[in-house]
């Protein structure tokens, strides 16, 4: 097998194997079989175990002597350590954005707001402020869209490594209800951060962006692990 469709095929496996594990189709502890998956995948088993490696890398996989490998089981400390990082990072990307992003930039970061609110619109239809609509995620899009907007490249490669993990933890955020009223709330707050982005005010969509996801760490603090287990 050649290089380059040595990469090709890793690079097939990782985003198939991922895929199964962010939708809970490999829910956390199972067991990775490289074999299983080659023939499922209709590639031979070296690039899944490529794969594997990544995967373990980027905190996805677990490798358990004399057991192989399997799916990692994200615990409550997991997921308020990833916040931590988020607060961190995604405030600096904040800050780069109001600095540098174009035109084109500010417009996908706001197409994304947009889109949150005409969920928003919609959803106001059929559910009242107190109840519990389903979850939305067009707030990744807005996260996503800032973090693209700087010219930061070691900023975006963190980030990117992150971006995964990220939108697992959205969707483990997002298992617990929330009322159409919270979620009117963090939409009010990303408007004001992208109102600071537009305006230039680096330092404040810096701390705008830095409290609204402390908000959110704070918020879930202390939930027990077993909120960590996709499908359940």
């Amino acid at each position: 097998m050649s290089a380059a469709k040595k990469s090709t095929s890793m690079g097939v496996a990782y985003k198939k194997i991922l895929q199964k594990i962010i939708s809970g189709q490999l829910p956390p502890g199972t067991p990775l079989r490289e074999e299983r998956l080659a023939e499922e995948f209709g590639i031979s088993p070296t690039p899944v175990r490529e794969a594997f490696r990544r995967l373990e890398y980027e905190g996805w996989v677990q490798s358990r002597p004399y057991q192989g490998c399997c799916t990692r089981k994200f615990t409550a400390k997991d997921i308020d350590e990833l916040y931590q990082l988020r607060e961190i990072l995604e405030g600096m990307a904040a800050a780069t954005a109001a600095r540098e992003a174009t035109s084109e930039a500010l417009d996908k970061i706001k197409a994304a707001l947009d889109a949150e609110e005409n969920y928003l619109r919609e959803t106001a239809e059929k559910y009242q402020m107190d109840e519990m609509p389903p979850a939305f995620f067009e707030d990744v899009d807005f996260h996503a869209a800032i973090a693209d907007a700087g010219s930061n490249q070691l900023l975006k490669q963190r980030l990117t490594m992150l971006k995964a993990q990220i939108t697992f933890s959205f969707i483990i955020i997002r298992k617990i209800p929330g009322s159409l009223a919270e979620q009117y709330r963090v939409f009010e707050e990303h408007t004001m951060i992208y109102n600071a982005i537009a305006r230039r005010w680096d330092d404040l969509a810096e701390g705008l962006m830095r409290r609204h996801i402390a908000d959110a760490r704070n918020k879930y603090a202390g939930m027990e692990n077993s909120l960590f287990k996709i499908g359940r």
